[in-house]
């Protein structure tokens, strides 16, 4: 009976050690950030990114859930645009048409400010030496984005003056609903953008990774020419 209880006493005090005690008992280093050369904290790197603890894997983990949730709200508002377009006889942009021309200013404005920021992305994989090719492009992408907001609320105001309001028909409540909720995302994306850009101008020595906000940026600009094609040529 003695043995048994010493037996089980050690056994629950393996089971109630800390992780880290055990993991030493058998010869796993202890749980700390390495320490670079400089005597500077553990993890960092050029970019901005963290390797210790598998913190790098979260930004993109969290960005594929973010796209996968706005997929699927915007296939199910597409969805409803198909289906309520056959038998809807108020399926037409009556009187809008030059306005509905404005799609093709704020497509110009989305597709240019993806291009700058891709090229923001790969100024940022160089790192400091980079910075202010990075900070240029950063910018340009947030001008020609705010670009593509101002042209969406042109041609809202534009299809509100045509008496094409969300209560006018099918077409006009669809059509607002997916250009409403696009610019809203698109709004985050700038909001991402710029709170990168005021990282660049603070940090003296490491330089963000912009690609996370690029991939979303991307997705943006993907998304619209969906969108661009349904509003505009199928009607």
């Amino acid at each position: 009976m003695a043995q048994v209880s010493f037996d089980i006493g050690r056994a629950a005090a393996v089971l109630v050690a800390p992780r880290g005690h055990r993991r030493r008992r058998h010869g796993a280093p202890p749980l700390v950030p390495p320490v670079d050369e400089n005597g500077g904290g553990g993890g960092g790197n050029d970019d901005g990114s963290w390797r210790a603890g598998g913190a790098e894997e979260i930004g993109p983990f969290a960005l594929a859930l973010a796209l996968a949730g706005i997929t699927t709200l915007f296939l199910v508002l597409i969805a409803v645009w198909l289906f309520l377009r056959r038998p809807a006889p108020d399926w037409r942009a009556t009187g809008a048409a030059g306005a509905l021309d404005a799609l093709w200013l704020s497509t110009a404005c989305l597709v240019a400010s993806s291009a700058a920021v891709e090229l923001a992305a790969r100024c940022a994989r160089a790192g400091a030496s980079a910075r202010r090719a990075t900070q240029r492009w950063l910018a340009a992408s947030l001008v020609l984005g705010l670009g593509f907001l101002a042209a969406q609320a042109f041609l809202w105001a534009g299809l509100w003056r045509a008496g094409l309001v969300p209560s006018a028909s099918g077409y006009a409540a669809v059509f607002f609903a997916l250009t409403g909720l696009h610019a809203l995302h698109v709004l985050g994306g700038l909001g991402f953008l710029g709170a990168l850009s005021l990282w660049l101008r603070r940090s003296a020595t490491h330089v963000p990774s912009v690609r996370l906000g690029a991939v979303y940026w991307h997705y943006m600009g993907a998304l619209w020419l969906v969108l661009f094609t349904l509003l505009y040529f199928v009607r």
